[in-house]
């Protein structure tokens, strides 16, 4: 896979993911400010795209809360909430960084509250994606440890919820009964003396392994990076799913090299051990200005125990595909379990098919994509997953500007290995479980569609879910308009066309086959029943805006099924 150009923005982003927040020096700290815990939430004032701010919180003279966020004291654009919960009753001190300015008032403005500000107006912000996940408030990122556990679908996830930008990683935590609504909970965890909370998975510990189960319940244990100086391997672990206390042992991996982060972790059945697949990098030797890439993989008898097993190689410089975030999963080539593979993913989305027994993945594959745009990072497949399936969440790159809260997740999808003359295929299409959402539908078939004709004239709906099974002539152009955003299939070439960037789209049965998921700001098509995935952030020019079109140009197109569903949201309530 060829490495992707980084815009400006993306490298800003990556500096801040990848850096730690700087100690609070004692004796410097320019600006104090002391508050009695009252309440449940202490608010800060805050600026989306201000400076940076470093805050941190003590109680009885012990940091309890490292925070990232952009403070202000003149007219916040919202509020930003942190939970004190737990310190009621007791003397809180705020501290700010070095270098703030003297007179700078923000810390004079907090305010404590049991409920929050605007909070009629939380899920129905004119930019909140409707069928999409987003938090409430804050930053969003890489999806981390998705799971079944305790009868409900967890999904934990990279949050900074003071912040507008990425910075002071908590892990974010929602839950949900059918894998499309979902209710937000909180922070699952919070930074500590060992760094930001940084991505890693989760996973139901059935036979007490870790004896961090109690009076017969199987833990749910969270294993995550902590970001500090060096990154290092850490555990929390719960027995409600609702509470997590970290191990006083941690951590339990230390630093391997480099920016060593992210396992994931899952259990191997036949040889009776967990396993831990963890992204490393580090300078080539006798050439520090280039890195190589590599996932490491370790074996556990109990979690807190690991011990290291073998070595991936995922290249160096501009030719690797292991990144961050890498996923290590079984399955059957075409269904069937006899033919049972193993994919291991970066955090790009390029993959190698092989064979894993427990200590070495082997590579039989050339490595692959299911995309070439990179508006969807760092998916994360589903541990426990109650049907047998193996489903997969990632991060949409699609900011909401002027919003409380930023980016979002990817719908779930479900992923299969299709055979191909060149070796299986992976294929990622959206879970059936999103078809409750269709509300009202336009449908035709076994039509023509002729040269300046718009089957999908007249439909309001700005949130949609198109089905599109399309026969073009040799050199026919398919031309979709979706609220502004361009999506161009050219029969010629046997292209995709979106933002500029040329996908390759084979036909099935001599069709376009295509898939399009239309939410405020992201639009995810998934091509050949889902061999073919494009991800593509964008912010409608007029967010109101509800102009669909399909069009023709070259020759007449044939119509065998195009449907267009209404998409509802998965909003239930919004609860502080």
């Amino acid at each position: 896979m060829k490495p992707f150009k980084k815009s400006a923005a993306w490298l800003a982003i990556c500096l801040l993911l990848g850096g730690t927040l700087p100690a609070i020096n004692n004796e410097t700290a320019p600006q104090t400010y002391k508050i009695i815990a009252k309440n449940k939430w202490l608010f800060f004032p805050v600026k989306s795209r201000g400076m940076p701010s470093k805050v941190q919180i003590l109680v009885d003279g012990e940091v309890v809360r490292w925070l990232g966020t952009q403070l202000t004291d003149k007219n916040p654009d919202w509020w930003a909430p942190t939970d004190i919960s737990q310190f009621k009753g007791k003397t809180l001190t705020l501290r700010l960084a070095e270098g703030t300015p003297e007179d700078f008032a923000a810390l004079s403005t907090i305010h404590q509250g049991d409920k929050w500000d605007k909070r009629d107006e939380i899920y129905h912000e004119p930019l909140r994606p409707l069928f999409h996940f987003s938090s409430k408030r804050g930053w969003l990122n890489d999806t981390n440890g998705p799971v079944y556990y305790g009868g409900e679908y967890h999904l934990f996830y990279q949050h900074n919820p003071v912040s507008w930008k990425s910075g002071g990683q908590h892990w974010g935590h929602a839950v949900s009964r059918d894998l499309v609504h979902w209710t937000e909970l909180g922070e699952a965890l919070y930074p500590d003396k060992l760094g930001p909370m940084y991505s890693g998975s989760a996973v139901v510990d059935k036979k007490n392994t870790s004896g961090f189960g109690a009076d017969g319940i199987a833990p749910l244990v969270l294993v995550y990076t902590a970001a500090g100086s060096p990154h290092t391997q850490c555990v929390a672990y719960s027995t409600d799913g609702r509470h997590f206390t970290k191990y006083s042992g941690n951590p339990v991996v230390p630093w391997i090299g480099g920016g060593n982060r992210d396992p994931q972790v899952f259990w191997h059945e036949p040889t009776q051990r967990w396993i831990m697949a963890v992204y490393v990098d580090g300078p080539v030797p006798g050439d520090k200005d280039v890195l190589q890439y590599s996932v490491h993989i370790l074996t556990s008898p109990n979690l807190r125990d690991w011990t290291p097993a073998s070595v991936v190689e995922g290249g160096r410089g501009g030719d690797y595909f292991l990144s961050e975030c890498p996923n290590l999963f079984p399955l059957a080539v075409d269904g069937d379990p006899r033919q049972t593979k193993w994919v291991l993913m970066g955090a790009y989305c390029a993959y190698v098919v092989g064979t894993f027994d427990g200590k070495v993945f082997v590579p039989e594959t050339p490595r692959r994509s299911t995309q070439t745009c990179y508006d969807f990072t760092a998916p994360q497949v589903l541990n426990n997953e109650p049907h047998g399936r193996v489903v997969q969440i990632g991060w949409l790159h699609a900011e909401s500007p002027g919003m409380p809260f930023n980016q979002c997740m990817s719908v779930p999808r479900e992923l299969t290995l299709r055979s191909s003359p060149g070796g299986p295929r992976l294929c990622v299409y959206p879970i059936k479980e999103l078809e409750v959402l269709r509300g009202q539908s336009r449908t035709l078939r076994s039509s023509i569609l002729q040269t300046g004709s718009n089957p999908l004239e007249g439909i309001p709906w700005q949130v949609t879910d198109i089905m599109a099974d399309l026969t073009p002539g040799k050199t026919g152009q398919i031309i979709f308009d979706l609220h502004g955003k361009t999506v161009t299939y050219k029969a010629a070439t046997g292209q995709l066309i979106v933002d500029g960037v040329a996908n390759p789209l084979p036909l099935v049965n001599g069709s376009v086959r295509l898939r399009i998921l239309i939410d405020r700001t992201s639009i995810e098509i998934y091509g050949a029943d889902g061999l073919v995935y494009v991800p593509a952030a964008y912010i409608p020019s007029n967010p109101m805006d509800s102009t669909l079109s399909l069009s023709a140009a070259g020759e007449p197109i044939k119509i065998n099924t195009l449907e267009c569903y209404k998409m509802n949201s998965i909003w239930l309530t919004a609860k502080d």
